[in-house]
């Protein structure tokens, strides 16, 4: 079947809730550009990594276009607006495990709005059938939201001010248990870097795992409020997962491409509050150079100019801090080099959540976690037909089902590593996301939460 994506700029009403719209059925993603909102289902494609993008591994040359763009390409574009996020878009929240399967979608209705307000509606229908105006669209699909399963009690959603930890009214608190008690977290670095001083390795990510159980179903529209509030510069999305929906506010753009312009934000190296130490500190310094060492050598082949900044800066989040560097490049062409997709397929996975080299540091991390990451820690975004997108790293994230959520939280292990250290990182980061949720509870180590 022939398929045509329409793009028209609208004027919806000033209370259009495109969060809210599509919160618990559809995508959404706000990177503080652009924010989607996509409800539907025009096309699918479904692969793995490699399979969508070409490819066998990190740094591997992929194939120019691929077959994801191969296949957008497929579908005639009228596109009245030819901005970024106009046309016909794909998106996508891929696993860690690159060579798991997972799906890319073509939603059937698809509203943008840019920071600077302007708005369009892109619908994607068959060639040939009568094609819905986008306004109309807009006020009987998005102008009246589904909401989700329930709400978290107001106690619960936001903390009381001054107070850490204190709640409004006396709500139910929540069960947090950890998948992975302290102890055996601690072993987990202890054994990585027992490989590192073996030569196995140089820097590996291991991850802990927590689950929590909540009082009601989770508010997802009021979840991604409090988060874009919460973490103003971080990417916030929702997507679908399984029986379930992965939901998070992450702060790592793996890569994004416009024309022949790309860019990566990694990350690497965390402390506690602002983190001035973090940009003296030997350790950190390390592992983050680790990581840009590796986007540069795999982005320098394709790229005309690429700026790498000799020292990084301090990215200041709202309870912790990490070292960040703004990696800028320039591809020979537009249609000769990766997509946006390719483009995340050649760097992942990077040092910021495998490790070095990429091939041993995913053999030990597969001996030493005792449970799978999903989601956590692959690309998560969207491509078009011209191979343009961003693709963001799904951490700092929950996979929601019903009343539970599984979190996960990484740090990368180099030989300067301490246990206890690694060990309060995780806690950090884990809180982070908690935060978002509810007030921080006792997480107490024990059996999942039933």
């Amino acid at each position: 079947m022939s398929l045509v994506a329409s793009s028209r700029r609208i004027e919806p009403s000033p209370a259009l809730d495109l969060v809210g719209a599509v919160a618990g059925r559809g995508i959404f993603f706000d990177d503080g550009d652009l924010q989607m909102a996509a409800i539907g289902e025009a096309a699918r494609l479904t692969g793995s990594l490699d399979q969508l993008a070409g490819g066998p591994g990190a740094g591997a040359r992929p194939p120019a276009p691929s077959l994801a763009r191969r296949w957008l390409r497929s579908i005639d574009v009228d596109d009245a607006v030819c901005l970024r996020g106009s046309g016909v878009l794909a998106f996508g929240a891929f696993p860690f495990d690159r060579a798991g399967p997972t799906t890319l979608v073509v939603p059937e209705f698809l509203v943008v709005r840019t920071s600077t307000g302007e708005t369009w509606a892109t619908t994607v229908h068959a060639a040939g059938a009568r094609q819905r105006d986008p306004l109309s669209v807009v006020e009987q699909e998005l102008d009246q939201p589904v909401g989700t399963q329930g709400r978290l009690p107001d106690g619960v959603a936001e903390r009381a001010p001054g107070r850490p930890g204190a709640t409004r009214g006396d709500p139910g608190r929540p069960v947090v248990t950890l998948a992975t008690t302290d102890a055996d977290y601690a072993d987990l670095v202890r054994r990585a870097v027992a490989a590192i001083d073996a030569g196995v390795v140089v820097k590996v990510v291991v991850t802990r795992q927590a689950d929590a159980l909540l009082p009601g179903a989770p508010d997802e529209a009021a979840l991604i409020r409090r988060w874009r509030d919460l973490e103003p510069g971080c990417a916030v999305f929702a997507f679908p997962s399984g029986q379930g929906r992965f939901v998070g506010a992450t702060p790592e753009l793996l890569v994004s491409r416009q024309g022949t312009a790309v860019e990566c934000r990694p990350l690497a190296g965390t402390s506690a509050g602002r983190g001035s130490s973090l940009l003296s500190s030997e350790k950190d310094g390390a592992e983050h150079r680790f990581v840009v060492d590796a986007i540069g050598a795999a982005l320098g082949p394709w790229c005309d100019r690429i700026a790498i900044p000799d020292q990084p800066r301090l990215v200041a989040l709202r309870s912790i801090s990490h070292l960040g560097t703004d990696i800028e490049g320039t591809l020979r062409d537009a249609d000769g080099s990766p997509d946006a997709l390719a483009l995340a397929a050649l760097l992942h996975p990077t040092p910021a959540v495998g490790g070095v080299p990429t091939a041993a540091a995913l053999e030990l991390i597969a001996r030493l976690e005792p449970h799978p990451r999903g989601q956590y820690g692959g690309p998560v975004g969207w491509v078009d037909g011209d191979g343009n997108g961003a693709w963001w790293y799904g951490i700092r994230s929950a996979v929601f089902e019903g009343r539970r959520a599984r979190l996960t939280a990484g740090v990368g292990i180099v030989a300067q590593s301490d246990p206890q250290r690694e060990l309060e990182e995780t806690r950090l980061k884990l809180d982070s996301v908690l935060t978002a949720l509810f007030p921080p509870p006792e997480i107490r180590p024990g059996d999942s939460a039933a």
